[in-house]
Protein backbone atom coordinates (compact mmCIF):
# COMPACT_ATOMS: atom_id res chain seq x y z
CA UNK A 1 0.00 0.00 0.00
CA UNK A 2 2.54 2.28 0.71
CA UNK A 3 4.37 1.71 -2.76
CA UNK A 4 1.01 2.55 -4.26
CA UNK A 5 0.30 5.45 -2.08
CA UNK A 6 -2.26 7.83 -3.52
CA UNK A 7 -3.62 5.53 -6.73
CA UNK A 8 -6.58 3.87 -4.90
CA UNK A 9 -5.22 0.78 -6.73
CA UNK A 10 -7.87 -2.00 -6.99
CA UNK A 11 -5.67 -4.95 -6.50
CA UNK A 12 -4.06 -3.72 -3.48
CA UNK A 13 -7.15 -2.64 -2.00
CA UNK A 14 -8.82 -6.24 -2.94
CA UNK A 15 -5.62 -7.73 -0.92
CA UNK A 16 -6.02 -5.13 1.87
CA UNK A 17 -9.95 -5.71 2.40
CA UNK A 18 -9.57 -9.22 2.97
CA UNK A 19 -7.46 -8.70 6.05
CA UNK A 20 -10.86 -6.36 7.20
CA UNK A 21 -13.83 -8.63 8.60
CA UNK A 22 -16.05 -6.08 8.20
CA UNK A 23 -15.60 -5.29 4.31
CA UNK A 24 -15.77 -9.25 4.21
CA UNK A 25 -18.83 -11.15 2.47
CA UNK A 26 -21.26 -12.84 5.25
CA UNK A 27 -19.37 -16.33 3.92
CA UNK A 28 -15.82 -15.46 5.27
CA UNK A 29 -17.66 -13.95 8.57
CA UNK A 30 -15.44 -17.01 10.25
CA UNK A 31 -12.26 -16.20 8.79
CA UNK A 32 -9.81 -15.29 11.89
CA UNK A 33 -7.80 -12.16 11.37
CA UNK A 34 -5.64 -11.03 13.71
CA UNK A 35 -6.08 -7.73 15.31
CA UNK A 36 -2.93 -6.55 14.72
CA UNK A 37 -3.20 -7.19 10.83
CA UNK A 38 -6.67 -5.83 10.86
CA UNK A 39 -5.07 -2.26 11.71
CA UNK A 40 -2.39 -2.90 9.50
CA UNK A 41 -4.77 -3.64 6.71
CA UNK A 42 -6.71 -0.43 7.79
CA UNK A 43 -3.89 1.88 7.84
CA UNK A 44 -2.98 0.08 4.45
CA UNK A 45 -6.24 1.59 3.22
CA UNK A 46 -5.51 5.34 4.06
CA UNK A 47 -2.26 5.35 2.62
CA UNK A 48 -3.64 3.69 -1.08
CA UNK A 49 -6.52 6.27 -0.91
CA UNK A 50 -4.73 8.94 0.57
CA UNK A 51 -5.85 12.44 -0.72
CA UNK A 52 -8.86 10.77 -2.78
CA UNK A 53 -11.85 11.72 -0.99
CA UNK A 54 -12.95 8.16 -1.49
CA UNK A 55 -16.68 7.89 -0.37
CA UNK A 56 -16.97 3.82 0.15
CA UNK A 57 -14.10 4.38 2.48
CA UNK A 58 -14.46 7.57 4.07
CA UNK A 59 -17.53 6.07 4.89
CA UNK A 60 -16.45 2.28 6.18
CA UNK A 61 -13.50 4.23 8.61
CA UNK A 62 -16.56 6.75 10.37
CA UNK A 63 -18.39 3.63 11.22
CA UNK A 64 -15.79 1.45 12.32
CA UNK A 65 -14.34 4.46 14.72
CA UNK A 66 -17.51 4.29 16.37
CA UNK A 67 -18.40 0.38 15.94
CA UNK A 68 -19.36 -1.24 18.92
CA UNK A 69 -17.82 -5.17 19.48
CA UNK A 70 -19.87 -7.85 17.94
CA UNK A 71 -17.85 -10.86 19.59
CA UNK A 72 -15.63 -11.15 22.33
CA UNK A 73 -12.66 -11.52 20.14
CA UNK A 74 -13.30 -8.05 18.65
CA UNK A 75 -12.38 -6.62 21.83
CA UNK A 76 -8.83 -6.81 21.81
CA UNK A 77 -6.80 -4.07 20.57
CA UNK A 78 -10.12 -1.77 20.21
CA UNK A 79 -7.62 1.24 20.71
CA UNK A 80 -5.06 0.17 18.00
CA UNK A 81 -7.83 -0.25 15.43
CA UNK A 82 -9.61 2.79 16.46
CA UNK A 83 -6.42 4.77 15.95
CA UNK A 84 -5.40 3.10 12.77
CA UNK A 85 -9.21 3.89 11.76
CA UNK A 86 -8.48 7.60 12.81
CA UNK A 87 -5.64 8.26 10.82
CA UNK A 88 -6.60 6.37 7.54
CA UNK A 89 -9.85 8.49 7.47
CA UNK A 90 -7.35 11.66 8.00
CA UNK A 91 -5.09 10.51 4.68
CA UNK A 92 -8.51 9.34 2.85
CA UNK A 93 -9.34 13.35 3.35
CA UNK A 94 -6.28 14.79 3.07
CA UNK A 95 -5.59 17.94 1.06
CA UNK A 96 -2.71 20.53 0.53
CA UNK A 97 -5.10 23.26 -0.17
CA UNK A 98 -8.95 21.59 0.72
CA UNK A 99 -9.77 22.76 -2.42
CA UNK A 100 -10.32 20.64 -5.58
CA UNK A 101 -9.52 21.77 -9.24
CA UNK A 102 -12.59 23.62 -9.92
CA UNK A 103 -12.27 25.66 -6.79
CA UNK A 104 -14.76 23.73 -4.26
CA UNK A 105 -14.38 22.24 -1.20
CA UNK A 106 -12.43 18.94 -1.96
CA UNK A 107 -15.01 16.98 0.45
CA UNK A 108 -18.01 18.47 -1.10
CA UNK A 109 -19.62 14.99 -1.57
CA UNK A 110 -18.95 13.69 1.69
CA UNK A 111 -21.36 16.47 2.72
CA UNK A 112 -24.26 14.47 4.04
CA UNK A 113 -21.94 11.73 6.31
CA UNK A 114 -21.72 15.58 8.85
CA UNK A 115 -18.21 14.40 9.09
CA UNK A 116 -16.88 17.29 11.59
CA UNK A 117 -20.54 16.39 13.90
CA UNK A 118 -19.28 12.50 13.96
CA UNK A 119 -15.80 13.26 14.95
CA UNK A 120 -16.87 15.58 17.24
CA UNK A 121 -19.11 13.04 18.91
CA UNK A 122 -16.59 11.08 19.05
CA UNK A 123 -14.19 13.17 21.08
CA UNK A 124 -17.15 14.47 23.37
CA UNK A 125 -18.89 11.34 23.96
CA UNK A 126 -22.49 11.52 24.35
CA UNK A 127 -25.48 8.92 23.29
CA UNK A 128 -24.93 7.40 19.66
CA UNK A 129 -27.01 9.19 16.97
CA UNK A 130 -30.09 7.57 15.70
CA UNK A 131 -29.49 7.61 11.97
CA UNK A 132 -25.77 6.85 12.23
CA UNK A 133 -26.94 3.60 14.54
CA UNK A 134 -29.35 2.07 12.12
CA UNK A 135 -26.79 2.37 9.73
CA UNK A 136 -24.21 1.04 11.77
CA UNK A 137 -26.57 -1.77 12.57
CA UNK A 138 -27.37 -1.91 8.79
CA UNK A 139 -24.36 -3.00 8.06
CA UNK A 140 -23.33 -5.43 10.88
CA UNK A 141 -26.77 -7.01 9.81
CA UNK A 142 -25.13 -7.26 6.32
CA UNK A 143 -21.67 -8.36 7.32
CA UNK A 144 -22.35 -10.85 9.58
CA UNK A 145 -25.15 -12.89 7.00
CA UNK A 146 -28.27 -11.25 8.29
CA UNK A 147 -30.54 -13.28 10.14
CA UNK A 148 -30.52 -12.71 14.44
CA UNK A 149 -27.75 -12.75 16.58
CA UNK A 150 -26.69 -16.27 17.57
CA UNK A 151 -23.97 -16.72 20.45
CA UNK A 152 -20.83 -16.31 18.44
CA UNK A 153 -21.74 -12.56 17.59
CA UNK A 154 -22.94 -11.22 20.60
CA UNK A 155 -20.25 -9.70 23.10
CA UNK A 156 -20.41 -10.93 26.48
CA UNK A 157 -17.47 -9.00 27.44
CA UNK A 158 -18.58 -5.42 27.25
CA UNK A 159 -21.72 -3.54 26.82
CA UNK A 160 -21.98 0.13 26.04
CA UNK A 161 -25.55 0.80 25.23
CA UNK A 162 -26.45 3.80 23.42
CA UNK A 163 -23.46 5.59 24.48
CA UNK A 164 -20.02 6.48 22.52
CA UNK A 165 -17.39 4.93 24.18
CA UNK A 166 -14.66 8.09 24.30
CA UNK A 167 -12.14 6.21 25.77
CA UNK A 168 -11.67 4.21 22.10
CA UNK A 169 -12.70 7.38 20.46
Amino acid sequence: AANKRGTCDPSVSKMLCLHIPSLLPASFATLDVASSAQAAAVAGIGLLYQGSFHRLMTEFLLNEMGKHPSNDQSTHDREGYTLACGLSLGMVNLSISGKDNEGHGGNAGLADLRIEERLHRYIVGGTDDVELRRRREASERASTGGGANTGETECSHIFEGDTINTNLT
